[in-house]
């Protein structure tokens, strides 16, 4: 990854990766019109700071670069029940 989605040679080494297979898992994303790898490039959706991830060209599979972004544990809202996913069988 360039960090900074700025034209340089410059890249960082991402070693932890958040992956889901719903883009309805991350608030406020966006996506870059750049293309890398035949994926695209995942920004903030307030700040466009980016890239932070990428996404797969079939919109199945998002990939999030941990230490790109933060992650807040947010109580459920009043009256939500949550009920844990089952595990998908391969």
């Amino acid at each position: 990854m360039t960090p900074g989605a700025k034209n340089t040679t410059d890249t960082e080494d991402i070693s932890w990766w958040w992956h889901s297979t719903d883009d309805f898992d991350f608030d406020t994303i966006g996506y870059a019109m750049p293309m890398v790898d035949g994926k695209k490039i995942l920004v903030c959706g307030d700040c466009e700071f980016g890239p932070i991830g990428l996404r797969s060209p079939d919109a199945k599979e998002f990939w999030l670069a941990v230490e790109r972004v933060g992650y807040a544990d947010k109580p459920a809202p009043k009256g939500h029940k949550i009920v844990p996913r089952k595990a998908k069988k391969m």
